[in-house]
């Protein structure tokens, strides 16, 4: 019996009985035809192993973070809330370093931009020349303090043209969350320290 015939039962029935002795047959005929089957043997291991799989599927997805995929992509270090690193990277000759002339890569990060102008930034930084913006913080540096904060002041400037109001370390805006702010930058050496792209 279908869906249309039960209606069709339905409706003939008298409503002013109490018990329709017509609809009984029907009732028990429609749920001896759905009545469920127990699941044994096979199926039931099946169905314990699928259970099982979707369940470790679930947990081990859910236990990604966010900073494990940092940790798994170049340069591997994670970040704090609310900062952007730029993916396009800059290549560079580190002054004051105990390997010489060991090729890096430098990853600028930032905080307060929007995504369009993070693009922008890694457009700009795709352009500059990273082993000249690396000599000319040598310069005058006496130590590799110095030398770390006049790159990042470096930068700062050669990210000015793709976000006009970015700041450079300034504890005021970092605490605003509105304010385009240098907030540090990562540098990656290996023997293999080409870009990739």
């Amino acid at each position: 019996m279908d869906d249309l015939e039960l209606d069709v039962a339905i409706v003939s029935l008298d409503r002013a009985t109490a018990q329709p002795d017509e609809l009984l047959p029907l009732v028990e005929r429609s749920s001896r035809a759905t009545r469920a089957r127990r699941i044994t043997g096979r199926g039931r291991r099946l169905l314990t192993i699928g259970a099982g799989a979707g369940l470790v599927a679930a947990t081990t997805v859910a236990g990604i973070t966010y900073q494990d995929y940092l940790t798994s992509v170049s340069p591997f270090v994670g970040l704090e809330d609310g900062v952007q690193r730029v993916a396009t990277p800059v290549v560079v000759h580190p002054a004051f370093t105990d390997q010489p002339g060991q090729r890096c890569l430098l990853y600028v990060e930032l905080r307060g931009v929007s995504a369009t102008q993070l693009d922008a930034a890694g457009e700009v930084l795709s352009r500059v020349d990273g082993d000249a913006l690396s000599m000319e913080a040598a310069d005058g540096a006496a130590d590799q303090q110095a030398y770390s904060e006049q790159l990042g002041l470096l930068l700062t400037e050669q990210l000015r043209p793709a976000i006009p109001e970015l700041r450079y370390h300034d504890d005021d805006a970092i605490r605003s969350h509105h304010t385009p702010l240098f907030d540090a930058y990562t540098i990656t050496c290996r023997a293999d320290a080409d870009p990739v792209g």
